[in-house]
């Protein structure tokens, strides 16, 4: 059986950009915003299905990441474990961590264990 549809190349956009990996510790000058109509993103991030690069460590972190971090004012990290199957899909939490707490905002996503 073959992978999920949402692993091949044109049913995902691959984020790649180094300002996203956690060890990436931004000023107020150099952040960026995924929020649709922020500053300097007016479409914000799409709706879909988006596959972390190798290069920026493969995998959104999945413990509390400090804000100003990844790029931006409130970094977003998975709460809960990812799938550990190629293939398997599951259901989470991610937080974003802002203003001394881990997680002060949060979104329902579905995570694809893609084998890349």
């Amino acid at each position: 059986q073959g992978l999920p549809s949402q692993c091949l190349s044109w049913n995902h956009r691959v984020l790649a950009e180094t300002w996203r990996q956690t060890s990436q510790h931004h000023s107020n000058t150099r952040l960026h915003c995924d929020k649709q109509g922020a500053g300097n993103n007016p479409h914000g991030f799409q709706p879909g299905w988006h596959l972390f690069s190798p290069t920026i460590g493969g995998r959104m972190p999945d413990t509390c990441t400090p804000e100003r971090h990844c790029g931006t004012h409130a970094s977003g990290w998975l709460k809960g474990s990812h799938p550990t199957l190629i293939g398997e899909k599951v259901s989470r939490t991610v937080c974003f961590s802002y203003s001394n707490n881990c997680c002060w905002s949060q979104t329902s996503v579905e995570v694809i264990n893609c084998g890349k």
